[in-house]
């Protein structure tokens, strides 16, 4: 396959992942979520089967073991409540941004004898930090726009490339 060929396929299919993930947010977490429960558990089935199949045992083989197994576990668990697990991405997201928001706030306001326009990074913390709260508290259904807002980018993207790849 030539150069142009795979970029024209791989904009095509950006194209097509921004729609889906505009025209369906839910579906495409739930199912990314139960994909990665497949997947662990998968993996840590494994890794307890190829232990089993060792002729030694010691106790960092066991120890080994129980850890593959609480993978296995954790794969079940999202596998059947992506839910939830979304909801624990969403607080865990929203902490990060919240933590980030007092960051630069606290920075702005260490700056705030230098003169400049110091309210401006203010602001910008005081929306950074009400969003985290927002993602937290899943209020307004946030959590679905970051994921319609992330499709939209990735469909102006690809349409852009596209357009610039086909003009040349």
């Amino acid at each position: 396959m030539s150069k142009k060929l795979g970029s024209y396929l791989s904009l095509v299919v950006m194209f097509a992942l921004g729609l889906v993930l505009i025209l369906n947010p839910y579906w495409v977490v739930n199912t990314g979520i139960k994909l990665v429960g497949i997947a662990l558990i998968l993996y840590g089935l494994g890794a307890v089967i190829s232990t089993l199949m060792q002729q030694n045992f010691k106790a960092t083989v066991t120890a080994g073991m129980v850890g593959n197994i609480l993978i296995a576990i954790l794969g079940v668990v999202m596998l059947f409540n992506s839910y939830a697990i979304s909801h624990l991405f969403n607080v865990f997201f929203g902490v990060i941004i919240v933590l980030h928001g007092v960051s630069i706030l606290l920075d702005a306001l260490n700056k705030k004898d230098s003169g400049d326009k110091w309210y401006i990074p203010v602001i910008i913390a005081g929306v950074i930090i009400l969003f985290g709260v927002l993602l937290i508290l899943r209020v307004f259904g946030i959590d679905t726009l970051m994921i319609r807002v992330a499709g939209i980018i990735m469909l102006f993207n690809a349409a852009l490339g596209l357009w610039v790849a086909l003009k040349n």
